[in-house]
């Protein structure tokens, strides 16, 4: 009884540091890898969308993939399978993700390599099981090569894509850091997609604030029209005035026919002439008696 006790044990440590060796293996053999800011990335999600590829929902529904990415925002990827030993450790750290970022707009993707039909069942059993909360689809091999360029299947394969649709991460297989890893690629790339959408947002309330001034400046003829108005000329430019300031009778006053009429009349000359006529004969005297100067020096 103890000889089988000690022969249990010793099958159990040896499949258990046969386990953790291989893993350690398979990590340093597909490291994390990061796409350097010098080199080109790999496709991008603009690129995945223009093949219009289709997956198929754990309820059986085809629906476009394009529809799942979204507009502007951070995707995470996973390929996986139920009989992949390493997926299984990528998976908590996925979910981890979503928890996490979902509520700042990170999408998260797991694609199932498997047979639908064959092993639909299957993989929403272990779903279930493993509490995979976020999104999971059966992906066509096709969507694996176009990042992959690989026509088998090596997994997990977990891809990163910043809110601009680039490649800013990667990881092919598992690694222990694969959680501080993720997670920093994460962050650093919701900053980036937060920061586009505070340069998106500024151009479209600047115009929204300047278009009504704008918009005041090119109404702005109406104040000359106000200025310009027919009342202020009538009102400066009455013809009354310079018919008062200059009317024509003053010099009428000042030069009166009258006082030269006054000045000079011209009775005086008919007084000094005499007439003997009878009509002027009748007043004769009076005037010779009050005027009659000369009959003094004959009195003398």
């Amino acid at each position: 009884m103890t000889k089988t006790i000690l022969l249990l044990v010793s099958i159990f440590t040896v499949t258990l540091f046969a386990f953790t060796h291989t893993t350690h293996v398979y990590a340093k053999q597909y490291p994390a890898q990061q796409y350097p800011a010098q080199q080109p990335a790999g496709p991008s999600l603009d690129q995945l969308k223009a093949k219009d590829f289709t997956v198929r929902t754990l309820d059986g529904q085809t629906v476009s993939l394009n529809k799942l990415l979204g507009e502007g925002k951070p995707v995470l990827i996973d390929f996986w399978a139920t009989w992949c030993g390493p997926c299984r450790m990528v998976i908590p750290h996925m979910g981890e993700m979503h928890r996490k970022y979902a509520k700042d707009g990170l999408i998260v993707i797991g694609m199932n390599l498997e047979d639908p039909g064959a092993q639909g069942q299957a993989v929403r059993n272990f779903v279930k099981r493993n509490r995979m909360d976020y999104q999971i689809v059966f992906a066509p091999n096709a969507i694996y090569q176009f990042f992959s360029g690989m026509a088998a299947a090596r997994i997990p394969f977990t891809l990163l894509f910043g809110a601009d649709g680039k490649l800013t991460w990667r990881l092919l297989g598992y690694s222990p850091q694969i959680g501080v890893a993720l997670n920093g690629a994460i962050a650093k790339a919701m900053a980036g997609a937060q920061e586009k959408q505070t340069e998106q947002s500024a151009p479209e309330k600047q115009t929204e604030q300047s278009a009504p001034e704008k918009q005041t400046e090119q109404s702005a003829p109406e104040k000359p029209a106000e200025k310009l108005t027919p009342e202020k000329p009538a009102e400066q430019g009455a013809p009354e005035k310079p018919a008062d300031q200059g009317t024509p009778q003053k010099p009428a006053e000042l030069v009166a026919p009258e006082k030269k009429t006054e000045q000079a009349p011209p009775e005086k000359p008919a007084e000094q002439g005499k007439c003997n006529c009878p009509c002027c004969s009748s007043h004769a005297p009076e005037k010779k008696t009050e005027q009659g100067a000369p009959e003094k020096p004959a009195a003398q």
